[in-house]
């Protein structure tokens, strides 16, 4: 049995990381500086055998083993300085946790790598679901917990579903043979020094493996332009732009509802058998579980079985409404549909559509965690803010009128220098908006960068209420029945969950 010795195991990539490697017949040690002793003793349960502070002497003893660090982990930290110097005296292999996830995914034939500065975990978690149902066995690796999971991980052989990083740099690394990039916004930039770069990378991540990207991103023009052989999809404002439209898979709202309608164009199935012929039924069918096809008024259809289609010879709308609401949600559901139709040949796209519409969700992502004092109170992980505007959309269209009242808590001291003004910018349609203290993800303190720094763009109308630990005063004068929403990457769930005492 290998070894592997994982620096900050705690961390919310590297966990997953330590499970996956247990499934796949490892030992698995570590450390982390911020595990509690229960935490500690939590791990051992599992057969993970993790400790609290750092110590260079641990290093010593895994002569011959694996150490894996993240970028998270300083070059100065005692652990990594030790395997540094043991790794070049060829005493022990010492590698990136992008490329040991590399190595723990090699053996699946289909690997499937979710790229995009927002939404990678929850499409991870969708796609393995997919595929689930589907039944596919896939491998699924997440950096947060999908709910249908009782942790982030699950073991499979034929094919690997899982997020690539990057805020690094390192996904240019990754081993995917088919990527999905759902986005490109203004993050990450302290690593890349400007968004162009950023953008520049998304490209080069395009240039290997077969690739869909939301071709409605504005980020993500310059694939647009470029002559990389890419696959598209995109949510347009109407079905007639969804029918001029050349990309692979197009949908729009009909109505103001999360239903999505959507077509798939450049289709080429090996063996369709009756999956196009039944999924055409009568175009008066009431929508429901049978009639996910609408038939398009098109002579090409003729209702019978067809080995392939192409956009002059056949176009069906298709529609799918997810349990997790808004337009966010939706378009990378579109993409994860459009990635796994790349993947596999085999597919009958009514079991893809009640796949998407089964999805039970992630933790985290607009994670309903109950009623509190009357209030409904949803946890997410948004921490920037196209996320935070994309949340309270969603929130807003399922919950046309009533009032969301939302408790963030900076993630980064550079992040929220960067971002401060387009921070108030998304808070601001909230109905009232609470500020925890920034949470610093070990980042040192800047010269007046703090939660008041987001606070002072708030536009007078709409005042920030800084708060402490004391989460109270969000849940005072409850008329109207409003909803409360917990944002942030940091412990903010935590506080979220106490009310109900739960923890993640």
């Amino acid at each position: 049995m290998s070894t592997v010795y994982l620096i900050g195991i705690g961390g919310s990539g590297m966990l997953p990381l330590a499970r996956l490697a247990l499934a796949r017949g490892y030992s698995v040690w570590g450390s982390d500086a911020k595990l509690s002793r229960e935490a500690v003793a939590d791990l051992k349960k599992e057969g993970i055998y993790a400790a609290g502070p750092p110590s260079a002497g641990r290093i010593d003893e895994m002569e011959g083993g694996l150490v894996v660090y993240s970028t998270a982990i300083s070059e100065s930290h005692p652990e990594r300085m030790r395997a540094h110097e043991l790794h070049s005296r060829g005493k022990l292999r010492l590698l990136h946790r992008m490329d040991f996830l590399n190595e723990l995914v090699a053996h699946a034939p289909l690997r499937l790598g979710m790229a995009g500065t927002h939404g990678k975990t929850s499409s991870t978690a969708l796609a393995g679901w997919m595929l689930m149902e589907l039944g596919k066995d896939p491998l699924i690796i997440a950096g947060g917990r999908p709910l249908y999971l009782d942790r982030s991980i699950r073991n499979g052989e034929k094919v690997a579903v899982f997020e690539t990083d990057e805020s690094d740099g390192s996904f240019l690394r990754s081993n995917a043979t088919h990527r999905l990039i759902l986005n490109a916004d203004e993050d990450h930039l302290n690593y890349y020094g400007g968004f162009e770069n950023l953008q520049q990378a998304f490209q080069e991540f395009a240039s290997s493996g077969t690739v869909i990207y939301n071709t409605g991103d504005p980020g993500l023009i310059p694939l647009r332009n470029s002559s990389l052989p890419l696959e598209g999809y995109c949510i347009y404002p109407s079905r007639a732009e969804c029918m001029q439209s050349d990309a692979f898979l197009a949908g729009y709202f009909p109505d103001q509802d999360d239903t999505l309608e959507f077509r798939i164009r450049r289709h080429h199935l090996k063996s369709a058998s009756n999956d196009f012929d039944s999924a055409v039924p009568d175009p008066g069918a009431q929508n429901g579980p049978a009639s996910n096809a609408i038939a398009e008024s098109n002579p090409g259809i003729t209702g019978q079985p067809t080995s392939e289609f192409e956009k002059s010879e056949e176009e069906v709308f298709y529609r799918f409404r997810l349990g997790v609401p808004g337009r966010h949600f939706a378009s990378n559901a579109l993409g994860i549909l459009g990635l796994v139709l790349l993947a596999f040949d085999d597919l009958d796209i009514q079991k893809c559509i009640q796949a998407l519409e089964s999805f039970p969700g992630t933790e985290r992502r607009l994670e309903c965690l109950g009623t509190h004092k009357g209030m409904p109170v949803y946890d997410d992980y948004g921490h920037h803010p196209s996320e935070i505007r994309a949340v309270l959309d969603a929130l807003t269209q399922r919950f046309p009128g009533r009032e969301i009242r939302v408790v963030f808590q900076p993630h980064r001291y550079t992040r929220t220098r960067e971002l401060a003004s387009s921070f108030a910018a998304s808070l601001a349609h909230a109905g009232r908006v609470f500020l925890l203290p920034l949470y610093s993800a070990g980042e040192e303190p800047l010269l007046g960068v703090d939660s008041a720094l987001i606070g002072s763009f708030m536009p007078a109308n709409k005042p920030a209420h800084l708060l402490d630990d004391d989460v109270s005063p969000v849940f005072e004068s409850p008329k109207g029945n409003p909803i409360v929403l917990f944002l942030g990457a940091g412990d903010v769930s935590q506080t979220a969950r106490k009310l109900f005492r739960q923890t993640v």
